[in-house]
């Protein structure tokens, strides 16, 4: 190993962090969509507002919310802290011609706009590098880290697209109009899909690119 690049390090560790907190993200707020949304509805109708009920579907599901936003934030940092470890074991493999910036990278997925851009490029870049060191760029990634990108787009755009309505206008939250509902449910559901698919392909994609940077390390270990 020369002075020039850092050294590799094994990122299983910090993909299992990674790994735990996006799933156990996504398990909190599904169940507490599903005491909440589904389960309430039933429950109100059958036994009406008991106190055991009142606690299972405004209780329970509040608990879970708020594990849940405690633990996105733990897989965010997750995330975050793996993809600076990734940026510097593609540094060590040492491809020709590659260069990245494993501070800026990570930090850019704090920036608005930024982080739709920066991130994604440097680590498509990073698992080209880790697939193949000799003409890297003509490397071919799988198809999951486009899905990625495609819906943390949709995610962040329809996100800003309902809390901008919610700001400069409170007709379409009060309007009862066939439309007005349809295209609320269609947000909402764009929402809720996006979000689901962006941490699970994330998962994927950290996955996939912890993988090969093993895999190119250990055969250049034996070179």
């Amino acid at each position: 190993m020369t002075d020039k690049h850092p050294e590799f390090r094994d990122p299983s560790t910090r993909l299992a962090w990674v790994k735990w907190t996006t799933y156990l993200t996504l398990f909190c707020g599904t169940l507490s969509f599903i005491i909440e949304a589904v389960m309430g509805f039933l429950l109100l109708d059958l036994f009406l507002s008991t106190d055991t009920v009142m606690i299972l579907i405004v209780l329970i599901p509040e608990y879970l919310s708020i594990a849940a936003t405690i633990l996105l934030i733990a897989s965010f940092i997750s995330f975050m802290m793996w993809m600076y470890r990734a940026a510097n074991n593609a540094l060590a493999l040492g491809a020709d011609d590659f260069k990245v910036m494993p501070v800026f990278v990570t930090g850019s997925k704090l920036i608005p706009i930024l982080h739709l851009w920066i991130p994604f490029m440097a680590l498509r870049n990073i698992w080209k590098v880790s697939r193949k060191l000799n003409e890297w760029r003509q490397s071919e990634i799988p198809l999951v880290f486009y899905i990625w990108w495609i819906t943390s787009f949709l995610l962040f755009t329809t996100y800003i697209c309902l809390i901008a309505s919610l700001l400069m206008s409170e007709f379409i939250w009060t309007s009862t109009s066939l439309i007005n509902i349809l295209a609320l449910i269609i947000s909402v559901a764009i929402l809720i899909i996006s979000l689901f698919t962006s941490m699970i392909t994330s998962v994927m994609v950290a996955q996939g690119i912890t993988r090969d940077q093993q895999l190119l390390h250990s055969r250049s270990a034996f070179d």
